[in-house]
């Protein structure tokens, strides 16, 4: 992941620029876990890593939305 300071947010507040790059890995670590038989607590843990990540991501592209439309 990409770490930047991202417009809007405050000169000490650190932003995660979450890429589609990031969430396919999730995904497939999410996938690959399931499928081959990990634990339950596993499988929830990597599914939830990459929920978070998409809806991350859509809360990333609605702020830059907005921040583009703002005038």
């Amino acid at each position: 992941m990409a770490e930047q300071i991202r417009p809007g947010g405050a000169d000490d507040e650190w932003l995660v620029d979450v890429t589609d790059e990031d969430i396919r890995v999730a995904r497939l670590a999410w996938m690959c876990a399931r499928d081959r038989g990990a634990t339950d607590l596993r499988i929830t843990q990597l599914y939830e890593s990459y929920r978070g990540l998409v809806m991350m991501q859509a809360q990333q592209i609605a702020e830059d939305f907005r921040y583009r439309h703002a005038s």
